[in-house]
């Protein structure tokens, strides 16, 4: 073979070589691509799904927290009936002299009798209860309707204020019945 064959050959193989090493690297950086683009729709579909999950969890909580802004100003709604009721009704009682007198005879049939005290009261109710007995002092020191007994041993609230928050927790279950159909007065947060 003569030097110019051999020149031909090795430049064909060469070329050749060029040619392959060429088709390898294209399609290396196809792959390479290919890759990439899978990884990248990977992330994308990860990050679309963590952007509407937490996305449904800020819609949830903002839904959470009006449905309970919602539920305790009902609440509120309904326990300020319940007040303005309840208030009413003290100011009823307050008023009618033959219920008052039936009530406080049978408070003062209640208080110890071999006590040596007095009875504190507001003027309305001190003038019942001088009707009632003779049996304690009375001093009209009480701006609140009912009375206080009070001695050495012992004090007795029988303002109309507390005699009504007494009954008040089980009287108020029935009327938010009553008004409401149910009752609930627990608040959520």
């Amino acid at each position: 073979m003569s030097l110019t064959h051999i020149f031909n050959a090795i430049k064909t193989q060469t070329e050749e070589e060029i040619k392959h090493i060429k088709e390898s690297e294209e399609q290396e950086k196809q792959n390479i691509v290919k890759e990439a683009q899978i990884k990248a729709d990977k992330i994308r579909k990860r990050s679309k799904a963590d952007f509407e999950k937490k996305t449904q969890e800020k819609i949830n909580k903002a839904q959470r927290s009006a449905e309970l802004q919602t539920k305790n100003k009902i609440l509120l709604g309904k326990k300020e009936i319940l007040n303005d009721i309840f208030a009413r009704a003290a100011l009823k009682l307050a008023k009618q002299e033959d219920k008052l007198k039936l009530l406080y005879e049978k408070l003062i049939a209640e208080l110890p009798s071999d006590n040596s005290g007095e009875i504190l009261a507001s003027d309305s109710t001190a003038l019942i209860i001088k009707k009632l007995t003779d049996k304690w002092t009375i001093k009209t020191e009480l701006k609140e309707d009912g009375f206080k007994f009070i001695s050495d041993e012992i004090e007795i609230d029988n303002t109309l204020s507390r005699l009504i928050d007494e009954v008040r927790d089980e009287a108020e279950i029935e009327a938010a019945k009553t008004l409401f159909g149910t009752f609930s007065f627990s608040f959520e947060f």
